[in-house]
């Protein structure tokens, strides 16, 4: 269990290559309303005491730190906000705002959630507060993020190593290590290494590897695969193939990328639709992985909170390992992160001077995020306590690394009417036509996000 002083000493250690650039002696000397999502997946915000859980205790300390440097409370407020529940908590948050009650500063949300409240007025433009405390230069402001984020000139959410659902829901592919040893198969943290875990090397090593374990002459979930798939999780082939959805533009602000009709989509398609309806695949269709947890599938992939939350007392060796890249061509492994992680950002309805306050408020949770909460996840709950060596944590670094975003997954089926990487795997799914599918929804996604650019434009003024 960590002591205050265990604590503070870490943050020192950590803190003299990024020292927070908010004066010491700025202080909010108030209260602060955060809301957030109640049904949020892993623990994030609210912690009301030290536990003995190293995560929970560490969002606990950074909670504290920020309360103490600013000299202020938060208040915690929270409803229901997940997938299920994105128009309920917008709803929420518009009542509070028509009724002008200013019930709350700071609202964090689920990914797709942010982009209704953004899109709606109710969150400010955070480039445009005069005074502002957030320091983009910072690493817990990730570049990748901070580039996707930017609308035009302006910032209406942000997140980073602000939000441990950020990390929880980074993806990688897990690996059986046992299992790769015993096929006489090349060991994929090398590969890894060596920059020639592509694609076609994750696919070969995943074949023939199917055996009828059940002894019943059909292909079932109890027998042993070379690849554990679900549809959901196929998004991270999109993202790890360095494909775009929605890109900058110097003159129409945001477009759809040329990604979504390239021949190296339609390419990808088939491969990974070919490759997942062979024998040596399970497609999966309630997302548990049960083959893999039961030492019957080589590899699966799943965001990183799977290992914390599954794999904690499986009986061999595993690793995680980032995405594949599409080919040797490819610069560097690119990293999908799943929807549930949280944005943040400030209400429209509150002062020019609160406003200040609270990006100092953001400024210093993103700070002690990245010095406690992040070491936390990363050190104790992966490398350490699930990885068997020092390779086999690096293979983090690269997940970490790599991570990109792309504002097709925070606007998604309530601003552009789809959801515009699901169309993509749904397709690998089903082994259906890319085309076909393209034709029914971009004309109607593209209308849609030059609407969203023209009120984000008034927005802006």
């Amino acid at each position: 269990m960590s002591s205050a002083g265990e604590t503070t000493e870490e943050v020192t250690e950590t803190a003299e290559l990024h020292p927070l650039t908010v004066p010491e002696d700025y202080k909010v000397d108030d209260k602060v309303s955060l809301l957030y999502w109640s049904d949020v997946e892993m623990p994030e915000f609210e912690v009301e005491d030290i536990t003995g859980h190293t995560v929970n205790d560490q969002i606990y300390w950074r909670n504290e730190y920020t309360e103490e440097r600013l000299g202020m409370t938060f208040e915690w407020h929270s409803t229901p906000g997940n997938s299920g529940n994105r128009t309920q908590f917008a709803a929420f948050v518009e009542a509070s705002y028509e009724a002008n009650d200013r019930a709350y500063d700071i609202v964090s949300a689920y990914s797709r959630t942010v982009g209704i409240l953004s899109i709606k007025g109710f969150l400010a433009d955070l480039n445009a507060i005069e005074g502002s405390h957030i320091n983009l230069e910072q690493p817990w402001w990730p570049e990748s993020l901070v580039d996707t984020v930017t609308i035009g000139d302006a910032i209406y959410f942000i997140s980073g190593d602000i939000s441990t659902n950020t990390l929880y829901f980074m993806y990688g592919i897990f690996c059986n290590l046992e299992m790769q040893e015993n096929l006489g198969l090349e060991n994929p943290m090398t590969l890894v290494l060596e920059d020639t875990w592509t694609l076609g090397k994750f696919i070969e090593m995943a074949t023939d590897v199917y055996a009828d374990t059940e002894a019943d002459g059909q292909i079932g979930e109890g027998d042993t695969f070379g690849f554990d798939t679900s549809r959901l999780h196929l998004d991270q082939f999109y993202i790890g193939s360095d494909l775009r959805v929605i890109e900058k533009h110097s003159e129409d602000v945001l477009v759809v990328s040329a990604d979504y009709s390239s021949q190296k989509l339609y390419d990808l398609i088939d491969t990974i639709a070919t490759f997942i309806h062979t024998k040596d695949v399970w497609m999966n269709a309630n997302n548990d992985s049960t083959a893999f947890i039961e030492k019957r599938a080589l590899f699966t992939h799943n965001r990183l909170y799977y290992a914390d939350r599954k794999l904690k007392d499986v009986n061999f060796v595993y690793t995680v390992l980032p995405t594949p890249k599409y080919d040797g061509e490819q610069d560097m492994y690119l990293t999908c992160v799943g929807n549930p992680f949280s944005l943040y950002g400030i209400m429209t309805d509150a002062s020019d001077e609160e406003q200040v306050a609270y990006t100092a408020v953001l400024e210093v949770l993103g700070y002690y995020g990245y010095n406690l909460t992040t070491p936390a996840i990363f050190e104790v709950n992966y490398k350490s306590k699930y990885s068997e060596s020092d390779t086999a944590s690096l293979m983090f670094d690269y997940i970490r690394n790599g991570v990109r975003y792309d504002l097709c997954r925070i606007f998604s089926v309530d601003i552009l009417t789809a959801n515009m990487i699901p169309l993509v795997t749904l397709t690998m799914w089903d082994d259906s036509s890319w085309a076909s599918v393209h034709s029914t929804y971009i004309r109607t996604i593209k209308k849609k996000l030059k609407e969203a650019v023209a009120i984000y434009a008034d927005l802006q003024g």
